[in-house]
């Protein structure tokens, strides 16, 4: 089977205009991947991070009222 000149033109504007979506699709797919993994990593240590600040904020609440009741507590 034998395709005719205008089939032939046709099909490589096609494979011309599908090649370059392809590409760009199966970069967009590898970059999510590594952009997940980015955004994954970030968020983690910023949990921590708020994790620490919010226990070492408590533990200065706790001291403080240490500090209060033991004033308390030597005044009498």
């Amino acid at each position: 089977m034998k395709l005719s000149a205008k089939s032939r033109i046709i099909s490589l504007a096609v494979a011309a205009a599908l090649l370059p979506v392809l590409v760009i699709s199966v970069i967009t797919v590898i970059q999510k991947g590594k952009v997940v993994g980015e955004l994954t990593y970030e968020m983690d240590r910023l949990g921590r991070q708020s994790i620490s600040q919010i226990a070492l904020d408590a533990y200065r609440m706790c001291e403080s009222a240490n500090a209060v009741v033991q004033k308390r507590w030597t005044r009498t």
